[in-house]
């Protein structure tokens, strides 16, 4: 008795402890290993004709840049701004007025100043006189009587000088020798005398040039 299973007992529990041969390879745990859920996983694969390796391991293209519409399509260095040429003034030498001669009558130089200042004033055109007159009257205030050619000169950067005018000294200076005194010492300087002078003025200095290599001496009687 109690120390002993009867049969029935024994094929009960050798039931419930070891399934059958058939059903242990259905539930095997060695399934991956060339089983048959193996090949019905691959049968499926080629069923989808999907391949998972070769999504996971392609490169997604990049997308194409966009055009900036907004930039011009070449670009090169900007051409550079056309200088604005202003075109020179003409030469005007004919404004003004007639100088003043009142300070010039006295003063330290008065005695030479003053009937030289009326002289100017009849003889030259007034832009050029009043540029004279101004350098006599500051020279006159320093006592300074030997600056009568200094002051000539800065008149005679006032001058618009014409071809008529270098023609007049030209042929003076081709049948006379330049003075060794006085502001005309060249042609150059000759022709700024001329263009200096009042219309009725230079007739009568072109006329004394004519007949004399006097040239200062032509040009002071312009003013008598």
């Amino acid at each position: 008795m109690g120390g002993f299973d009867s049969p029935v007992d024994s094929e009960s529990r050798g039931g419930s402890s070891r399934a059958p041969d058939g059903a242990r390879a259905e539930g095997s745990d060695f399934e991956g290993e060339g089983g048959a859920g193996d090949e019905a996983e691959a049968e499926k694969d080629g069923a989808d004709g999907s391949d998972d390796t070769d999504e996971a391991t392609a490169t997604p293209s990049a997308p194409a840049p966009k055009k900036d519409e907004k930039k011009p399509a070449t670009e090169g260095p900007a051409a550079p701004a056309a200088a604005a040429t202003t075109p020179a003034a003409p030469c005007d030498d004919t404004s003004g007025s007639e100088p003043g001669c009142g300070e010039l009558q006295s003063g330290a130089c008065g005695s030479v100043f003053g009937p030289l200042c009326e002289q100017l004033g009849a003889a030259l055109k007034p832009k050029v006189a009043t540029a004279i007159v101004q350098c006599l009257v500051e020279n006159n205030r320093r006592s300074r009587c030997e600056s009568i050619e200094e002051c000539l000169e800065r008149g005679l950067e006032q001058v618009c000088v014409a071809p008529p005018d270098r023609e007049v000294c030209e042929k003076l200076f081709a049948r006379c020798d330049p003075p060794e005194e006085g502001p005309w010492q060249d042609v150059d300087h000759c022709a700024k005398g001329v263009a200096s002078l009042k219309k009725a003025a230079r007739a009568k200095v072109v006329e004394c040039l004519e007949d004399s290599c006097g040239l200062e001496t032509c040009f002071l009687k312009a003013g008598t």
